[in-house]
């Protein structure tokens, strides 16, 4: 083995220490990789190109123990209070009771389930928090029409909407 092979080998060694290691990078190196020390390849580690001033979903909304969003565990509470209020009683007087899935508790049934589909098919996206959003206000207007008549469902379904709502809203305003 001649000098030349037993420096460029000892070069190579030192490079790949240099690349392995989690410390700063070695400044006798005559390596361009290791000038900046965001441009070193682990990938465990942030570059500054890669943050931006935009928070992620994680970092923005709460999680429960599980590790799902407060955001996504208050939308799918929400739509199943609705689904749930939707076959209590809107109507409740002394002569006559009426539950909701006999009225338009079937049309808020109906747009919970659809909402909770497009939701999770689009991946709880921007646009996804806008029809949770609107689809929130369809289910608490339609509610909204039976409270007075003294039905608990009615209730549970318009706090349900009114929740999802604004949950809705929030989840559209975190998103950019």
């Amino acid at each position: 083995m001649t000098t030349d092979d037993a420096d460029e080998l000892e070069a190579g060694s030192e490079q790949r220490s240099d690349l392995d290691s989690d410390s700063e990078p070695n400044p006798d190196s005559d390596s361009d990789s290791n000038s900046h020390p965001s441009s070193t390849l682990d990938p465990d580690s942030d570059s500054d190109s890669d943050s931006s001033d935009v928070p992620s979903e994680t970092e923005s909304t709460p999680t429960t123990e599980s590790g799902i969003s407060l955001e996504r565990t208050t939308i799918l509470v929400c739509l199943a209070g609705t689904i749930v209020g939707s076959t209590l009683p809107w109507i409740s007087l002394p002569d006559i009771t009426v539950y909701g899935f006999e009225t338009y508790g079937l049309a808020t049934i109906a747009i919970a389930t659809a909402t909770g589909a497009f939701v999770y098919a689009s991946d709880w996206s921007k646009r996804a928090m806008g029809v949770t959003f609107v689809s929130g206000l369809l289910i608490a207007s339609i509610a909204f029409a039976y409270v007075l008549f003294g039905g608990i469902g009615a209730l549970v379904t318009l706090v349900s909407g009114v929740v999802l709502a604004f949950t809705g809203l929030v989840g559209y305003d975190n998103r950019r």
